[in-house]
């Protein structure tokens, strides 16, 4: 009886489970897709499970893909479309799908509905990466190729995109993803295979004894024979073999019957526990209240069990919100240097030492980075990139503030745990005589706004005298801080310098995302020394940027001096431009928006158009760029896409003149990719030291980094590769391979134009909860 009701309730988990997964199959073959009647010509809402190939679907964006189609048209001028894949191979990034050329301007129902023709493809298979075939009409004997860029799967998503029309190729088992799909693994816990080890052995156990228990019963003899009054015979020696069942029944106790019943119990009020735990809850500004969700009962008390933790970096520990801060072009780096450096933050017996050092060699001090100078406690901090911040500094007093201005400074920064720490420490003021200096005053010698750097990060800020408010203190909110008595100086301040200043660093940390500063210097002080340094009021108030902004002065002063330097800045920006995948959108408003399956393209791709290089239009044969106002159109020739064997990408355009003509100068191929493949790319002679050596420093600081080349080809080159391009792409068998033959060709004895780093920051809770799994 306890065997019997264990058994039935093991059957209607079963049941339930099995119950479950039929309701969501039928749910999802149910779903209603808008499929195009050829007769009627116009469209109707069928069932999923009705499609079969040869159907053609229309589409809408956040609407999912019921079955492997073929894009005939979008709503897109250059009949563009966005797909998201997350169901797929997790990727959340959008992918970018294009209509095949021969249909792509049958953007009414009219004319879809009127296609008569013909695709050929490859048999079904698993390959999520790559689709080859062919696609005519009956009234044109020209056949288009069919390629990866026009094949959208089942399980994706339309983005971004109003409309789609697609021809359906495979249904059903012979999609993409059902050709991928698996039975799911069993999987049980370390307990629950410890559970099954020792029920085997008390099994064993039991079946041990009831043996021995049936060979002692036949063995013992008995006084008198037995005889079965309801049989009306006596038992023989095989009636005797049969107490062995008897043995089974009387020793059935030892066996737990009910123990994977409970456990299983146990484990499904472990999982409602779990989900209503308010301490597993969280919290941002872009995410509402998450809680835990308990997907896999089975695991639960495996949660403590964990030895290795294995994560995707990109989007899932990173916030995959590309930042563009550094480059290096021939020899030469721009952006924020301070990423260059080391972040840790010295002490101040450091910082004390290294002055006394300098001051007895009778040099002037280098620029030392802002240190936080309390002996009992070290703050390390990684510096921000200029980048990710707005500048705007408010001037207390009606002098400008100077570059050599000697005074005190209070530094707040407020970060995102709740506490204020308040240290004096010592920063040097910069002098003309110092790299710091010397930097300043070349970039307030610029035509840009007056500006002040910080020397331990050598950032820019711009000065607008425009802007109001307190001077200190946080904007909107309140803030406490523990600061140090003035009038005692720290002990590195033991021997002052003209040129060093002391500095109070205030350091607020609160639950917020938002982080900002406030410099203030003031000639008032209560501290001997303070007062005798003088100084400027001047209020930084830094806020988070929302896109990136990559401006160096340096950079613009050199492109605009002329000369070999102007001109591998001005390739450099034009293979930023040109060598990716990006499309240009203008939303209702007229503001230029990107769409690019890969956030390191449109990093790089906006940081182009921050320095004057901008992106404006795409089609499928060119692109159109806005180069220091000026408007310049590329034909684009061929792409070679990237892919994880290449490890790299590359374009091939040519620059056509102001009324659209060709110039008949050949091409040129622009090249990106890692430098594990692309330096050993380059043509001999060149001298790589340089930007092997950037690269790695930018690699430390963990950075990602890109190598970036080009080729000029000749004319008689660009007929060459032009004809064997377009042989490969229009070939039915091994196209991809022949694709790639053709750039393995032509991806060589390029000439070395710099690197990029893009910084991918780590998203908030991160550190707190590798913290919490330790």
């Amino acid at each position: 009886m306890p065997l019997s009701v264990v058994i039935f309730i093991t059957m209607c988990k079963d049941a339930i489970e099995d119950h479950r997964r039929a309701l969501n199959d039928r749910s999802v073959n149910n779903f209603p897709v808008q499929k195009i009647d050829p007769y009627l010509k116009e469209s109707k809402i069928v069932k999923w499970k009705h499609l079969k190939v040869g159907d053609i679907v229309v589409l809408e964006s956040e609407q999912d893909v019921p079955a492997d189609i073929v894009v005939l048209a979008t709503s897109g001028d250059e009949g563009e479309c966005y797909v998201e894949t997350a169901m797929l191979d997790g990727e959340t990034n959008l992918k970018l799908k294009h209509a095949v050329e021969l249909t792509k301007n049958d953007n009414q129902i009219r004319l879809i509905a009127a296609l008569r023709g013909f695709i050929k493809c490859e048999l079904p298979n698993k390959r999520l990466d790559s689709f080859s075939g062919t696609i005519g009409k009956d009234e044109f004997p020209r056949v288009e190729p069919i390629e990866q860029k026009n094949f959208v799967l089942k399980g994706s998503k339309i983005r971004n995109t109003k409309w789609l029309y697609g021809a359906v190729v495979y249904t059903g088992s012979d999609t993409r993803m059902m050709q991928n799909s698996k039975a799911a693994p069993s999987k049980r816990s370390r307990i629950e295979r410890q559970t099954n080890y020792l029920l085997a052995i008390i099994f064993s156990v039991l079946l041990t004894a009831c043996i021995v228990s049936v060979i002692l019963a036949l063995s013992f003899p008995l006084g008198e024979k037995v005889e079965t009054f309801f049989a009306g015979r006596q038992m023989d020696y095989a009636d005797k073999i049969w107490m062995i069942v008897t043995f089974i029944i009387l020793y059935n106790n030892m066996v737990p019957i009910s123990l994977y019943v409970t456990i299983d119990i146990v484990k499904g009020i472990q999982a409602i526990l779990i989900e209503r735990d308010p301490n597993m809850f969280y919290e941002s500004e872009k995410l509402a209240a998450t809680g835990a969700k308990a997907r896999t009962v089975n695991l639960n008390d495996d949660l403590g069990q964990i030895e290795y933790v294995f994560s995707d970096k990109t989007g899932t520990i990173t916030q995959n919100e590309m930042q563009f801060v550094l480059c290096s072009i021939n020899g030469t780096t721009y952006g924020d240097e301070s990423l260059m450096q080391d972040t840790s933050l010295p002490t101040i017996e450091a910082l004390s030492d290294e002055y006394q050092a300098e001051e007895t060699a009778g040099d002037d001090p280098p620029d030392a980075p802002m240190a936080m100078p309390n002996p009992d406690k070290h703050v390390h901090t990684t510096p921000s990139a200029h980048t990710d911040h707005q500048h705007q500094y408010q001037r207390k007093t009606p002098s400008p503030p100077s570059v050599g201005t000697r005074g005190s400074i209070i530094r707040t920064i407020r970060t995102s745990t709740g506490q204020a720490v308040t240290r004096d420490i010592v920063a040097p003021s910069p002098s003309p005589q110092t790299h710091a200096g010397r930097r300043i005053q070349r970039r307030m010698s610029t035509k840009s706004d007056k500006t002040v750097m910080d020397s331990s990060s050598q950032k820019t800020f711009a000065v607008d005298p425009a802007l109001g408010g307190a001077a200190g203190g946080c904007p909107g909110s309140s803030q406490k801080s523990i600061q140090r008595s003035p009038s005692s100086p720290p002990p590195s301040a033991s021997k002052s310098a003209p040129e060093y200043a002391v500095v109070r660093a205030c350091f607020t940390e609160q639950h917020t995302r938002s982080n900002w500063a406030s410099y203030k210097t003031d000639g008032t002080h209560t501290s001997n020394r303070e007062s005798d340094l003088g100084g400027t009021t001047v209020t930084v108030n830094m806020y988070p940027r929302k896109q990136s902004v990559f401006a160096d002065a340096f950079l613009k002063q050199d492109l605009a001096a002329g000369g070999n330097q102007a001109h591998y800045i001005d390739e450099f920006l034009r293979c930023m431009a040109l060598c990716h995948t990006v499309v240009p959108e203008k939303n209702e408003s007229g503001t230029m928006k990107y769409q690019s399956a890969s956030p390191d393209e449109e990093a790089l791709v906006l940081s182009a158009k921050d320095i004057g290089y901008e992106l404006v239009a795409r089609t499928s044969t060119g692109m159109v760029l806005t180069i220091m106002g000026r408007t310049v159109s590329f034909e684009q020739v061929g792409v070679n896409e990237f892919s994880s064997t290449r490890r790299r990408m590359s374009v091939i355009v040519r620059e056509l003149r102001e009324d659209g003509s060709d110039t008949d100068e050949g091409a040129t191929l622009y090249c990106k990719g890692a430098d594990s493949v692309m330096l050993s790319r380059l043509a001999p002679g060149q001298d790589t030291s340089t930007v092997a050596k950037h690269l790695q420093r930018f690699s430390i600081n963990g950075l990602r980094t890109l190598v970036l080349a080009r080729r000029v080809l000749t004319q008689q080159e660009y007929v060459m590769f032009r004809r064997q391009y377009l042989e490969a792409k229009t070939t039915l068998i091994d196209r991809n391979v022949r694709l790639e033959q053709v750039a393995e060709r032509w991806e060589s004895r390029l000439e070395l134009l710099g690197a990029t780093a893009i910084e991918d920051r780590i998203q908030e809770g991160v550190v707190e909860t590798i913290r919490a799994l330790l």
